[in-house]
């Protein structure tokens, strides 16, 4: 029994520079015949839309070779660069430990006069968050444990997740928003 390399099989040769043909039209790049040679030993590397697909496809539209040493580093310097963005925007938002409990206290509150929790923006306009900063604001506050939501509107309260001490994250629920 032979263990399944890749994510696709090709019946050919031919099916793969077909195939290949196609990635670089769809890509809207010349598919002249020594690129299609260039690109078909990386045609079954990657699974279609998936992440690292699409660095593949961006390597492809730069004229570069999408190996998969290329598509790792290209992977990595992209997280390093998120990475250093989360640490510029949490050093621009300044939530310290008074900020933590503000929003605690401003979050109770609004539940308390409304009978339903804030709007994100809202709790951004209150603690005086640029538009753009708060989705990172509120998941910050709720890894830290001052407020939790659900995907549901007006979800918001105060306090900890019960999920925020297993996963490390504030809610569970992060990529839901």
């Amino acid at each position: 029994m032979t263990k399944k390399k890749h994510p696709r099989h090709f019946e050919n040769e031919a099916a793969r520079e077909a195939y290949a043909r196609a990635w670089l039209i769809y890509l809207g790049v010349d598919p002249a015949p020594e690129r299609i040679q260039e690109i078909v030993p990386f045609v079954d590397d990657h699974e279609p839309r998936s992440p690292l697909a699409h660095i593949a496809n961006h390597l492809i539209i730069q004229g570069k070779l999408p190996t998969r040493k290329a598509v790792n580093h290209e992977q990595e310097q992209r997280h390093q660069k998120q990475h250093a963005q989360r640490v510029k925007t949490l050093e621009k938002l300044a939530i310290d430990t008074a900020t933590v409990e503000e929003a605690r206290t401003w979050v109770a509150t609004f539940v308390q006069e409304h009978g339903e929790g804030p709007l994100w923006s809202e709790l951004g306009r209150h603690l005086g968050w640029a538009s753009k900063d708060i989705p990172f604001g509120v998941r910050e506050l709720a890894r830290r444990g001052a407020i939790r939501y659900t995907p549901v509107r007006r979800s918001m309260r105060p306090g900890r997740s019960r999920w925020a001490s297993r996963t490390g994250a504030g809610t569970g629920v992060d990529e839901a928003r």
